[in-house]
């Protein structure tokens, strides 16, 4: 039976934790989120981060508050803490240490309060904690609230009136010192003791006799013999006979002829709608104009060029001259050649 070496299990190193958080959490401070929780699981408490993260933003021209909780502590006790911190006067009027806590913030710009073993504290003080964290000055101006606390600050958040407080800071809880599942240790290994193996005896060949003989057998086909042909071999042709194609006429290009013969007939119909339109149109003055052409051409036997001119009056022949009784007829005048 053979065991196989087990790891060794090593917990969490809480300084690099410290270290990741303390770096998480300022990320998270000048990212503005308005309330942030750290549980840290070894005797600590959580105190190393809370003093770290309070002096950071102290010097870094911010107001950085730490307030140390205890058991039965209220919101009032820990605003009095404060308001030591800032040198106000401690008293147990909450209006007058919420204006000293706003004038500060107002000079300051930015404000950090850290409540270091938060998880002493009562499930409405922690309210409260998100009461002042989610209230805005005139100039809009608000705390920051980071707790710290030990493992009984995860069970704090679990009461149910901080169930809505619990979703709100889902992405703004770390924790330091929090342990990971054991891994299960492997199966053990079963070695089985080595044996020497006889090498294997070659068995004896079988002598052809006694080898069985198969009960089918295969026949094959003769192959019948190739005879040679009888008579010279046909002669090949030489070349490749040609095959001549007469060629298809080419069809002639056909003659517009007829084109420009339809064209004429459809002008000639052409006109001859236009002069029925036009009779149809003015019937009376194509029927005046024709009748006073035709009397020009016909009446007066003038050419139809001076139809349209005025016509000249006809010259009436004179009266013959009267003659007196006893007076000689007047010669008659002889004709020109």
């Amino acid at each position: 039976m053979y065991d196989a070496p087990r790891p060794e299990q090593t917990g969490p190193d809480p300084v690099a934790e410290r270290e990741s958080v303390f770096n998480a959490v300022l990320m998270a401070v000048m990212a503005g989120r308005r309330m942030m929780v750290v549980t840290d699981l070894t005797p600590d408490g959580g105190g190393t981060v809370a003093h770290r993260v309070a002096d950071h933003v102290a010097a870094s021209t911010g107001l950085g508050l730490l307030a140390t909780a205890r058991r039965g502590a209220t919101f009032e006790d820990l605003l009095t803490q404060v308001a030591v911190t800032l040198g106000a006067r401690p008293t147990d009027d909450i209006e007058h240490l919420a204006v000293a806590l706003e004038r500060c913030l107002e000079e300051a710009g930015a404000g950090l309060l850290v409540v270091r073993d938060a998880d002493l504290l009562d499930p409405t003080v922690i309210a409260d904690m998100f009461e002042l964290s989610g209230s805005v000055t005139d100039t809009g101006l608000y705390m920051q609230v980071l707790l710290t606390g030990g493992p009984d600050l995860d069970r704090l958040f679990e009461h149910p009136a901080l169930t809505g407080a619990a979703r709100q800071i889902a992405s703004a809880r770390w924790a330091i010192g929090r342990e990971a599942a054991p891994a299960s240790p492997p199966a053990p290994v079963v070695q089985a003791p080595l044996i020497q193996a006889r090498s294997p005896e070659p068995e004896p060949e079988a002598t052809p006799e006694a080898r069985p003989q198969p009960t089918f057998k295969r026949q094959r086909r003769p192959v019948e013999p190739i005879q040679a042909p009888i008579g010279p071999a046909p002669l090949r042709p030489e070349g490749r006979p040609e095959i001549h194609r007469e060629r298809e006429p080419a069809l002639a290009p056909a003659r517009r002829g007829g084109a420009r013969w339809a064209l004429a007939a459809v002008l000639v119909l052409m006109a001859f709608g236009a002069g029925f339109v036009t009779n149809a149109l003015w019937p009376q003055t194509s029927r005046t104009e024709s009748r006073s052409t035709a009397e020009l051409l016909d009446g007066d036997g003038r050419s139809a060029l001076t139809a349209g001119l005025p016509s000249v009056p006809a010259i009436q022949p004179a009266p013959p001259p009267q003659t007196q009784p006893g007076a000689e007829p007047p010669a008659a005048t002889p004709a020109s050649p």
